[in-house]
């Protein structure tokens, strides 16, 4: 993976995951700023020695084989996994559109007029009110339904069609980034649960 497809885990002063920035904006921000630190990760005897340290500390550090290297000026320097926000102490939340995968989570993988458990395969998003007499994209306006059903109801609304949701649609709400962190790299595993 070249240095900019790479991704550092970003952390606030309290430790707790907050986002994630491409490398070469991590380093300019540990370079550039000493509210930055880099997370030293060195695994001994395969348990992890997890250290917070400076950007002068960490450009002297070897590049154990564990680890990638990035080429500089100066030579190989250790490529940095996790960095923390020491004089940032919120967290962060992220509202979430109405998508395919969100609407299947949200309601659990189960067609909301049938209850049959579907897979992703055999499952489409209904909207109650068609998009065709003014429907929107809303999290209270979809539903996950069976392709077959979807199909047959058409543009007609549930009621036209005698369809009954099992449960009121709603939006999930704004979730922490720590659920929307996917782990990319075994060093992150120690901050997102």
């Amino acid at each position: 993976m070249g240095v900019e497809n790479s991704y550092v885990l970003v952390l606030n002063s309290g430790w707790l995951p907050i986002g994630v920035k491409r490398l070469k904006e991590a380093i300019s921000a540990v370079y550039e700023n000493k509210d930055w630190q880099l997370v030293q990760i060195d695994y001994v005897d395969k348990e992890p020695s997890i250290q917070p340290i400076s950007w002068k500390e960490w450009i002297d550090l070897d590049v154990p084989e564990y680890c990638k290297g990035i080429h500089t000026i100066r030579g190989i320097i250790r490529q940095p996994t996790v960095i923390i926000a020491k004089s940032y102490s919120k967290v962060n939340f992220r509202e979430l559109r109405p998508n395919k995968r969100g609407i299947y989570n949200r309601d659990r993988g189960v067609c909301q007029y049938t209850g049959k458990k579907l897979s992703r395969n055999n499952c489409s998003i209904d909207h109650r009110i068609p998009k065709s007499r003014g429907g929107k994209d809303t999290w209270n306006n979809m539903v996950l339904c069976d392709k077959e059903i979807n199909n047959k109801k058409g543009s007609k609304l549930p009621d036209e069609f005698y369809l009954k949701v099992i449960k009121e649609p709603k939006s999930p709400g704004p979730l922490p980034m720590v659920e929307l962190i996917s782990t990319k790299h075994k060093d992150w595993e120690y901050f997102i649960a």
